[in-house]
């Protein structure tokens, strides 16, 4: 504490000693603590910065407390694989041809040989039997008859297998269909060896 200060502090107190009339007031502000800090703070008003008590140093606001992020999901699992519906497939044996039957017909490539059309040396083959056309009732009530022509497809084995219309009559064309369909006619041989031949059948259809 510097003189000057004491100087000043001393007579602060000696003027309230005197203005007071009070022999104690300067036994208490030097002999008590709470006279002496009474007398500290007179002092520190006074411009003595010694006497002033320290005060701590200001403290920086404590930092906001910020919670930690949550932790990311974790991703979804991948979607099953589609199941397959399809149903396993089975091998099946060839099937058989008719005309494995047939003594000494050679078939090329697993497939049979293409029909030949009678004419020259393949003669048409002889019918052997079969069912009568059926004379259609609408036809018969309509006073309809002719001759329908037809193309048909013989097998080694003598049986008709392919039908189509060349010259035809709207009402009677399907019974004349059905009934060549039943015909069987004698094998056609080629080289002494059976094969599939195409010929025309006439079909007639008269009125009694």
């Amino acid at each position: 504490m510097s003189n000057r200060a004491w100087a000043v502090g001393c007579g602060v107190v000696a003027a309230i000693g005197v203005l007071c009339g009070c022999g104690g007031l300067l036994s208490f502000l030097f002999l008590t603590p709470q006279g002496r800090a009474v007398r500290d703070d007179l002092l520190c008003q006074a411009g003595e910065r010694s006497a002033c008590p320290e005060l701590p140093p200001p403290q920086a606001p404590p930092e906001a407390f910020e919670p930690p992020a949550p932790p990311s999901p974790p991703p979804p699992p991948p979607p099953p694989p589609p199941v397959s519906r399809e149903e396993p497939r089975t091998s099946r044996p060839a099937r058989r041809s008719n005309d494995d039957d047939v003594p000494g017909l050679q078939v090329e490539g697993g497939r049979p040989p293409s029909p030949i059309r009678v004419g020259g040396e393949i003669k048409q083959p002889r019918r052997l039997g079969g069912d009568a056309p059926v004379y259609p009732d609408i036809a018969r009530q309509a006073r309809v008859q002719g001759v329908v022509i037809l193309e048909a497809t013989v097998s080694p084995q003598g049986r008709v297998t392919d039908i189509k219309v060349l010259r035809g009559i709207p009402l009677l064309d399907e019974a004349a269909i059905d009934a060549v369909k039943t015909w069987t006619y004698t094998p056609t041989l080629l080289n002494g060896v059976p094969v599939p031949v195409i010929m025309t059948v006439t079909v007639n259809f008269k009125l009694q």
